[in-house]
């Protein structure tokens, strides 16, 4: 049996939605005759500066999104980033190297920028030769910390990403445009819109709209519900609050007659999707692919500075969606949908050409091909690995 080791970190639920994505498809696909174990590193053990720093993201994104957006631009630079990613190496040499040791991975895929770096770094000092593949998060807007020349293979949402790539020194070789890996359960369910609004406790007659704002219930989630709610038309709406529980508390007490049903966090979200009209959210790159793979017209409120920033002209340019600037403008643009059947209709036929409901099994067999014995390494555009522009740093440090 063959080991893959997934890096994630737990910091939003877009890493770690990807990577549980991916190891469903890969037992899905291989059952019994592959071991999947999703690690984040951050997370192992005594706490660093650098675990410190990479937890500091949800609580920044929520509160303070203009200063993420100064980390994220700041960092984007590569004499920035190769300073951070030797902080790193160097706090989190003992515990990679601990943690490759104990798996003994036969394949390393990585789904987070600076897990890129370390894996690459623990693999020359531990002189294996196992292959790396990395999964982009970000379906636009790349940051110079996916930039790792070495790993032996890319998989990319979008022919942007790939481009981005491409310019910035990856080989074609290497990149693959499989889609953002989502669960499966996306694009696949066969009850209708009605079935899934009864099983909710919802009318079956209405316009729904999903509001979604990620894990940690971010952007401007109240304000635009309660836009909603007091609009005059015919709306119901569906608020999911992930693990934002004082934004779901906020909503029940200030809202009580809020037409529909607020959540927290969720296990059935494509249920939740398929009983919506319409998907409103900030804009987070997983949830645009959820939606584009329940052919969901979408409407993007918030934008994080930097990963979210070339999502907005993505949904637009391709005709899947719009963006409202306010929650005034959000009630506007939703109530156009509601009352105009045949736009709503040409952006839900739209999605069918960028969404990709199979991405996650398509990425599952690129890991595959890089198990031992696939065979298929050197047709992948593999090379030898050389060192690292960036020195690893002793496994003692």
């Amino acid at each position: 049996m063959s080991t893959v080791l997934i890096l994630m970190s737990n910091t939003g639920g877009g890493h770690r939605s990807v990577a549980q994505a991916l190891a469903g498809a890969l037992k899905h696909l291989n059952g019994n005759d592959v071991d999947v174990v999703i690690a984040d590193p951050f997370a192992i053990g005594r706490r660093n500066v650098v675990d410190r720093l990479t937890y500091l993201y949800s609580p920044l994104i929520v509160h303070y999104p203009w200063l993420w957006g100064v980390v994220y631009h700041l960092t984007d630079h590569k004499p920035i980033f190769r300073s951070l990613v030797r902080l790193g190496d160097r706090m989190m040499a003992f515990k990679m190297s601990h943690l490759f040791a104990s798996v003994q991975p036969g394949v390393v895929v990585s789904v987070h920028p600076l897990c890129n770096h370390l894996a690459s770094l623990t693999i020359q000092r531990l002189g294996w030769s196992v292959p790396i593949m990395t999964v982009l998060t970000d379906l636009v807007s790349i940051h110079t910390g996916w930039i790792v020349t070495d790993l032996d293979l890319y998989s990319v949402p979008t022919a942007e990403a790939a481009r981005a790539l491409s310019e910035r020194g990856i080989s074609s070789a290497k990149l693959r445009v499989f889609g953002l890996p989502i669960d499966q359960r996306f694009g696949c369910l066969h009850a209708s819109k009605e079935q899934s609004r009864r099983s909710l406790g919802l009318e079956e007659n209405h316009f729904t709209v999903l509001v979604v704002g990620g894990s940690e219930g971010a952007g401007n989630l109240f304000a635009n519900v309660k836009a909603l709610a007091e609009a005059q038309t015919e709306l119901q709406v569906m608020v999911v609050c992930g693990h934002n529980e004082r934004l779901k508390s906020k909503l029940k007490w200030s809202l009580p007659n809020l037409p529909g049903q607020v959540y927290g966090f969720v296990h059935n979200m494509p249920e939740l999707m398929n009983a919506a009209d319409v998907v409103v959210t900030k804009a987070g790159s997983v949830t645009i692919a959820e939606a584009l793979a329940m052919q969901r017209p979408i409407v993007l409120t918030d934008v994080l500075p930097g990963q979210e920033e070339g999502n907005v002209a993505f949904v637009e340019r391709n005709g899947v969606g719009m963006r409202a600037k306010s929650p005034g403008d959000l009630v506007e643009k939703v109530t156009l949908l509601a009352k105009n059947p045949a736009w709503h209709e040409c952006l839900s036929s739209n999605t069918q050409k960028i969404g990709k409901p199979e991405a996650a099994v398509d990425t599952a067999k690129a890991v595959i091909a890089l198990m031992p014995g696939g065979g298929h390494l050197e047709a992948l555009g593999r090379t030898t690995r050389q060192p690292s522009s960036i020195s690893p740093q002793p496994s003692a440090g």
